[in-house]
């Protein structure tokens, strides 16, 4: 194809983002009340592929950014753990990770997670890159909607 005007252009560059967001995979699952590493009450979710997000900084906020240890700023204190999990979600394994919550409310969760479990990618010269996970989990109506932490 030969562009030579703008239109041509942006009409290319709409195909290529396009292509490249419909790419990206959707999962779904479930969240429910839980309890942090203090047992303070957190947000417990579930992927559908084997991934367990705990938050520990509540309440969840739309447009949120939360983050295991060592992916934290100076002077903040982590506010989730991530876990990487088997088929029945019980063996698990912590990995690192950064969430950013898009929309939350008392039925769904829109998120996306970058986690690191020692298979990344070298990004630029200064920084690696994890794994993406999109993901939107709605509320285990069967769990108790507070959780017995203490």
């Amino acid at each position: 194809m030969n562009c030579r005007n703008a239109a041509c252009l942006i009409a290319l560059a709409a195909f290529f983002f396009t292509a490249n967001a419909s790419a990206q995979e959707q999962i779904g699952g479930i969240f429910y009340n839980s309890c942090g590493p203090t047992d303070g009450a957190a947000v417990a979710m579930e992927l559908d592929n084997h991934l367990r997000i705990s938050v520990f900084k509540l309440p969840l906020a739309a447009d949120g950014d939360y983050r295991t240890a060592t992916q934290v700023f100076d002077g903040e204190e982590a506010s989730m753990q991530v876990e990487i999990c088997d088929a029945e979600m019980k063996k698990c394994k912590s990995v690192e990770g950064v969430l950013t919550t898009y929309k939350t409310d008392d039925d769904a969760i829109e998120a996306a997670l970058e986690y690191f479990d020692g298979t990344e990618t070298q990004g630029d010269a200064e920084s690696i890159q994890g794994h993406m996970a999109y993901f939107t989990v709605h509320r285990d109506k069967e769990r108790p909607t507070e959780p017995l932490c203490g």
